[in-house]
């Protein structure tokens, strides 16, 4: 093995030897000595929680990052999806001990060896709901032996990729975002394996650290209100004073036995001798018990026959009345996975998804054609 990656070596050109040798090549052991147990014994939940990126003096921040490879799982084959692509805890501790020896507390290239999953749960407002039917897979699927990654994208989209609306609603006032996705970080976006639905971030879900989705569905000529779950609002605004935000954006004394977060009172219009914040102020956020809307928007990932071997992920996107659990609409993707060149290391992107509809690639303008918002 070691001789044909010397013969490629040589056989590329001088500026592009270097390069493509390390890629091929492990990395010796740091040469800094293993932490003690003294000094694993004073590491403390808080540096962890800060990636051990807390000041600490060379031992001491050995020991944290020891610890904290010592608590992280062991890859579980039966559940891949629920780790990155390069996952390995004795790397990661490796690559953060090489780090300390150029005088650093960490680096970017360390975190590939410790993506995992970033779970995003559904919240149902209406437990008596009948279960949502979702469409089952073809039961002819598309995936031959032969096809190269390319191919199996293509043929998925010529196949089953779209969007199927069987009814559409007038006189809508508001909805409620069943299944939030989480911001997820750079890491785990450019991994094939534990990103989530690429289609569906494509469409604006989860796309920034800060993105506030109620903004795009509430104002003039939107709907009135906009619902999503309380433990989501709570897990993007408890550590986010912002001064752009309504003061009830962070009454948390008032979220006892609540359940949703619904927002109103925006119209995206500009305020008379205001700023962009008097206008976001505008939003204020109501907490209660039961959702007021009867339709409701969620998405799921589908599996299909060597979609991880081959990096092309399906998503389906649905608008569910909450109440009889109908799918109202349902949108399809696949998005495929593609290796940037210039980054050897392992980093890759998504290809453009499909299908794509300028009109309305947004989640929102995809939304309100289905739900048509009331006059207000």
């Amino acid at each position: 093995m070691n001789h044909h990656i010397r013969l490629i070596c040589l056989l590329l050109s001088a500026s592009s030897v270097l390069l493509a040798c390390q890629t091929h090549s492990k990395r010796p052991p740091s040469d800094i000595r293993a932490a003690t147990e003294k000094e694993m014994a004073q590491v403390k939940p808080e540096w962890i929680e800060k990636e051990c990126n807390v000041g600490l003096y060379e031992e001491l921040f050995v020991a944290c990052v020891t610890v904290t490879a010592k608590q992280m799982p062991v890859l579980d084959v039966n559940r891949r999806e629920q780790f990155g692509e390069y996952y390995n805890p004795a790397e990661w501790l490796e690559c953060m001990k090489r780090s300390a020896e150029k005088g650093g507390r960490g680096d970017g290239a360390c975190e590939k060896f410790k993506v995992r999953r970033v779970e995003n749960p559904e919240y149902w407002p209406n437990p008596s709901m009948p279960p949502v039917q979702w469409p089952a897979a073809p039961k002819d699927p598309v995936y031959r032996s032969w096809m190269t990654s390319r191919h199996y994208f293509e043929a998925l989209c010529k196949a089953e990729a779209g969007e199927f609306i069987y009814k559409t609603v007038s006189d809508v006032e508001g909805v409620y975002l069943v299944r939030p996705m989480n911001y997820v970080y750079t890491g785990d976006v450019f991994d094939k394996y534990v990103e989530y639905a690429p289609y569906v971030r494509s469409r604006g879900m989860g796309r920034y650290q800060r993105d506030k989705i109620e903004f795009t569905f509430v104002g003039q000529g939107k709907y009135s209100f906009f619902e999503q779950p309380l433990p989501y609002h709570t897990s993007q605004y408890r550590s986010y004073q912002s001064k752009g935000l309504d003061k009830s954006y962070f009454e948390f004394d008032k979220l006892t036995k609540k359940n949703i977060a619904r927002y109103s009172g925006y119209t995206g219009l500009p305020v008379p001798n205001g700023t962009s914040a008097d206008m976001d102020r505008q939003m204020r956020v109501e907490y209660a018990t039961q959702a007021k809307a009867r339709y409701g928007l969620t998405w799921r990932e589908i599996r299909r026959p060597a979609d991880f071997e081959k990096g092309v992920l399906g998503s389906e996107i649905a608008i569910v009345d909450l109440t009889s659990g109908e799918i109202l609409t349902l949108a399809r993707g696949f998005a495929m996975a593609e290796q940037v060149t210039h980054a050897p290391s392992g980093r890759m992107q998504w290809s453009f998804p499909c299908p794509y509809n300028e009109k309305r690639q947004d989640l929102y303008s995809f939304t309100q054609s289905v739900l048509k918002p009331a006059a207000h």
